[in-house]
């Protein structure tokens, strides 16, 4: 009696659906929120596009359906044609992942610029600096697509393994799947010599360069903002309290996916560990991913949490607490001088 089943692959799609449920209740709510408020100045627009990227991410989660499988010398993203059948929705998949890295960057330069040198923000933000930064992200994004498309495409001989693993696995005939993956080597029945698969390699190489330069830069700024925090003096046009909540904000948005989606990746396609626990925290994570940046905003950003509470809770729910009006005007004289310097472009008093 045969021991496969599809459970698995349906288990990973209801996920995927029930990641676009949430992140598109969540990502909606921000979205329509920001779009009517002008207090969070030219930020509320990468806090946009952040919502915006979560739900493009959410969608292709839905379309593509990509599911992890580890072989005996190979690890595969395939994608069931029960759910799917669109031509290179692999490589998608696959440029989400330069979208989300590219998106947080510049997050965090735009933070940092904030707090060191505001008046910077005119030129570096500008309307016109909006098409490079886009650029940018579509730029990144495509250098993982077509890394993954043309390293990481089916061969014969991965075939034939696949092929194999695929019917003793889920019942699955190479017509009913389709698939991109690292085979590290391949080996000769016939004389049981090893050739290692190059385009394999140079793929595993160049997709770990993408994933783990633009960590460097990314770190080193977060933790020279917590420096200026402790420096004499107030950082920038804005409060220590409201800068840390950005800060930390900017912190877990980068933290996870590093931690819960980019170490499972690396650890399974280029250091090729076999353990099942990582395929479904990878999963798991990358369907949850959009709901988390939109909650950690809403979370962590005071402001921005006392405006949606407005909107949620009775009147009861308002008492005024001591410090809270002063803390209120904090911020919305750092939002009003955050604009004026974007507008103005020139140096605060």
């Amino acid at each position: 009696m045969s021991s496969c089943s599809t459970s698995y692959i349906d288990w990973n799609f209801y996920l995927y659906c029930s990641g676009l449920v949430l992140a598109g209740a969540i990502n909606s709510a921000l979205i329509g929120f920001l779009w009517t408020k002008k207090r969070f100045a030219n930020y509320k627009y990468l806090m946009l596009a952040f919502a915006v990227a979560g739900l493009v991410f959410s969608g292709c989660n839905v379309v593509v359906n990509p599911i992890i499988h580890m072989g005996r010398n190979s690890v595969v993203i395939f994608s069931s044609h029960k759910y799917s059948r669109l031509p290179k929705r692999f490589a998608a998949f696959v440029a989400c992942f330069g979208m989300m890295i590219s998106s947080v960057f510049i997050k965090v330069v735009y933070r940092y610029t904030s707090v060191t040198k505001p008046a910077r923000l005119a030129t570096l933000f500008s309307k016109n600096s909006f098409i490079l930064w886009t650029l940018l992200v579509v730029l990144y994004s495509s250098l993982f697509g077509c890394s993954s498309y043309f390293f990481f495409a089916s061969n014969d001989s991965n075939d034939q393994a696949t092929n194999e693993e695929f019917m003793t696995a889920f019942c699955m005939t190479p017509d009913e799947y389709s698939y991109i993956g690292a085979q590290y080597y391949q080996k000769n029945i016939d004389n049981g010599t090893i050739r290692f698969h190059i385009p394999s390699l140079c793929g595993t190489i160049i997709l770990s360069f993408l994933m783990i330069f633009p960590i460097f830069p990314i770190v080193s700024i977060i933790c020279r903002m917590f420096q200026i925090f402790k420096e004499p003096g107030v950082p920038a046009y804005a409060s220590r309290k409201v800068q840390r909540e950005f800060a930390k904000t900017l912190m877990i948005q980068s933290g996870y996916p590093a931690i819960f989606v980019y170490l499972p990746f690396l650890l399974m396609f280029v250091f090729g560990l076999h353990f099942s626990f990582l395929a479904y925290l990878f999963t798991i994570s990358v369907a949850i991913y959009p709901c988390i940046n939109s909650m950690v905003t809403m979370i962590y950003v005071a402001v921005l949490r006392e405006e949606l509470s407005k909107c949620f809770c009775c009147n009861r729910c308002h008492r005024q607490r001591v410090g809270f009006i002063d803390t209120y005007i904090d911020r919305s004289v750092a939002y009003v001088m955050q604009e004026m310097a974007i507008r103005d472009g020139a140096p605060l008093p």
